[in-house]
């Protein structure tokens, strides 16, 4: 008799503890549940929407877009660096307005000395831009096996550079 008490006891004991933990639990559970809300609702959404390109307008948080720049061709959105012994085409997409300007380095790393490259330009009002000129490279005789560009855009307050390159066979 005494040990079916204690088992009772036991038993009694046993779940007073599990209506504690329950309580606790869902205590616990409500609050994180509650401060995530809190939090969602407080940052707001990181969802964009719109055509990604860079507009000129200010976020509400006073901060612009970041200055963004995609190496691409109208007619081969595959790629926007072209090169053969005859001519070369860089093509960019950036934001329209954007102030461009380009460096072009081949095989041992001497700068394309060639004019079409020199200066500032502009992107147009759909943010493209193309610069397409005869090369001068520094490949001693052989043929064109490596270039690099970069390109230094910048509008208003900000700027930042882009690369590309490719490698021959």
């Amino acid at each position: 008799m005494a040990s079916l008490r204690s088992e009772n006891e036991a038993l009694t004991k046993g779940e007073e503890k599990m209506r504690e933990c329950k309580r606790s639990c869902f205590s616990t559970w409500v609050f994180l549940g509650g401060s995530l809300l809190l939090l969602l609702t407080a940052c707001g959404s990181n969802t964009t929407t719109g055509s990604g390109q860079m507009n000129d307008s200010t976020p509400p948080s006073g901060q612009r877009t970041p200055l963004s720049l995609d190496f691409t061709c109208h007619d081969n959105p595959a790629g926007g660096f072209y090169v053969n012994r005859s001519s070369g085409r860089v093509c960019v997409q950036t934001a329209p307005g954007v102030a461009l300007t380009i460096t072009v380095k081949f095989c041992n790393g001497a700068l394309d000395p060639s004019n079409e490259l020199k200066g500032t330009v502009y992107a147009d009002s759909q943010g493209y831009y193309e610069w397409n000129w005869k090369p001068q490279p520094d490949c001693q005789g052989h043929p064109i096996w490596k270039g690099d560009v970069v390109v230094h855009a910048q509008l208003h307050e900000q700027s930042a550079s882009f690369t590309t390159s490719f490698f021959g066979d």
